[in-house]
Parts: C-alpha cells; sequence; structure tokens
C-alpha cells in the first residue's frame, strides 16, 4: 500500500509541467488549468461460499479551465461498469462543473457539478439526474505537492425516487504556476452510481 501510494504522489508531481519548477505556485488565475481524476477497481470474492466474485470499475477525468481569475468551468464524465453473476450494469455521467477557488494561502473551493447519469444493464436502461455540491480544500506542503480534501453532499432523482449521498474525498495534487494535477478518491456513504 505504501509503495503505491509513493507511486501516486510521484505520478502527479511529475505530471505538472517543468514551466512550474518556479517558486511561484498555483493560485487559480484567468487562464489556468487543473487537470487530473480518479481511476477506482474493486474485485470481491468469497472463501467460505461457491459465489462468484463482485467486480466493479469507474473512470472519472477532471478537466477544469479558469476563465477568469478564481473561477472555473469543465465537463463532468465518468463511466462505470459493475459485474456479478452474470449481470453486466453501464453507467455513463454527462454533464458540467462550475466551481470557485478562493483567494487565500491554501487553496478552499466551493463546486456544483450538476449532469444526468444513463444506466444500461442486460435488460433495461434508466435516466437518474444527479446534483452534488462538494467543497474543499488544496493545502500545499513541500515544492509543487499538495493535499487535498473535499467534502460533498449530492442528491439523485430517478423515477420518483430520491437518494442521497455523503462523501469525503482525500487526494494529493501536484501544484505548478498555471496547472493543478489533482487526484483524489472519495469515500461514500452511499453510492448514486447504481
Amino acid at each position: 500500500m505504501r509503495g503505491m501510494i509513493s507511486v501516486i504522489v510521484t505520478l502527479t508531481v511529475l505530471a505538472v509541467p517543468s514551466e512550474s519548477a518556479t517558486t511561484e505556485t498555483f493560485s487559480a488565475r484567468k487562464g489556468d488549468l487543473w487537470l487530473g481524476g480518479s481511476l477506482m477497481f474493486t474485485s470481491k470474492g468469497y472463501l467460505e461460499e461457491d459465489y462468484p466474485r463482485y467486480t466493479r470499475f469507474r473512470l472519472a477525468p477532471i478537466f477544469r479551465s479558469f476563465p477568469i481569475t478564481h473561477l472555473f468551468i469543465g465537463p463532468k464524465f465518468a463511466w462505470s461498469s459493475q459485474f456479478f453473476y452474470g449481470y453486466k450494469l453501464h453507467a455513463v455521467d454527462l454533464g458540467g462543473e462550475l466551481g470557485y477557488a478562493f483567494p487565500v494561502a491554501v487553496l478552499p473551493y466551493l463546486l456544483c457539478g450538476p449532469h444526468v447519469t444513463l444506466y444500461s444493464d442486460t435488460h433495461q436502461s434508466a435516466t437518474m439526474v444527479n446534483i452534488p455540491i462538494s467543497g474543499g480544500v488544496i493545502i500545499p506542503l513541500a515544492g509543487n505537492l499538495g493535499m487535498q480534501f473535499e467534502l460533498g453532499y449530492s442528491l439523485g432523482f430517478r423515477d420518483g425516487t430520491t437518494s442521497s449521498v455523503i462523501s469525503v474525498g482525500l487526494g494529493v495534487c501536484g501544484l505548478g504556476r498555471t496547472v493543478a494535477v489533482s487526484v483524489l478518491n472519495s469515500i461514500n456513504a452511499v453510492s448514486n452510481d447504481f
């Protein structure tokens, strides 16, 4: 586990362009970019019983740009699949994100990313509208490395049913002069994905 964390931190810092080697760090100015995302793979098996494996995969890239200082926008896209007992469920999130990064020494931010989730499985398809709101902070640690914390809440609406999700995220962030690259992993109390 410690080796995997070291690899993630190293790759995140190396992903920041070399022009960031100055002492000035990312401050969310007009024209800056915030890149990153998350990749998750889960495989669960049972030792005592003869059950098939449960497998889940999720990919969610981040591309946010600052059209004016401190205000960021970007597309929202994620792809998920899960497999269990020959059952397959796929989901795609499509939407946008709008947020504000506050101008202080650490980089606190607020984010809202409403999106539509399109589901399909072996028998049917469905649509869910999600309205997530989150707040977080990127804390510069040393050089071009920062730590990212995020707390989120999301409402999901599907076929007359409303669901809610609380999530806590922790990640690393490479901070350049004009680009921030973050890798954020969230722990969800419940998931709106499936």
